[in-house]
């Protein structure tokens, strides 16, 4: 019983390592991180054209007005993504196939929180410059882990609700 309990702690570890290391590759830099930053860069200015402010985005960074921010690999919301990720393929899930929709959803919301964070420090930086910093580092932090361990907790109640709902594995005859 004492490994079980250990069991999930050590996996999430080994996932972190691992998708930690496949997120550093130059492919899944050219592949998958640069894109996401490009996209969140315009996407960004384009909600803020959207709210009429004069905004516009060059590769990873977008402008607002006279502010600019510079998307870069630690604020793309990767992290949070291997975070997310190291806990559901670590988590003791017996039907994993019936929980990629809940995945790709909780994927999903991770990704989408990210971009109200990049969307909200643009501005932020737009009207009140000198407490971008802050927010970035102390409030925007804290919102983004808190955020993506409840979905995680979301995904693994699911899990659990799926497992209660399954029919009893068959009993092999005597």
């Amino acid at each position: 019983m004492r490994n079980h309990r250990l069991a999930f702690p050590l996996l999430f570890v080994f996932w972190l390592l691992v998708l930690g290391y496949g997120v550093q590759t130059d492919w899944f830099h050219a592949w998958v991180r640069l894109p996401l930053q490009e996209w969140l860069a315009s996407s960004s200015s384009v909600a803020l054209s959207l709210l009429g402010i004069e905004s516009h985005s060059n590769k990873t960074v977008v402008f607002a007005g006279s502010f600019g921010a510079h998307i870069i690999p630690d604020c793309d919301g990767i992290v949070l993504v291997v975070l997310f990720l190291s806990a559901v393929l670590a988590f003791p899930a017996p039907r994993r196939l019936a929980l990629i929709p809940a995945t790709l959803t909780g994927l999903a919301i991770v990704i989408a929180l990210n971009w109200v964070r990049v969307f909200a420090l643009v501005l932020t930086g737009y009207f009140n410059p000198a407490i971008v910093e802050f927010s970035h580092v102390y409030v925007w932090q804290g919102v983004l882990i808190l955020g993506t361990v409840l979905v995680w907790l979301g995904w693994a109640n699911y899990s659990l609700r799926l497992e209660e709902r399954s029919p009893p594995a068959h009993e092999p005859p005597d």
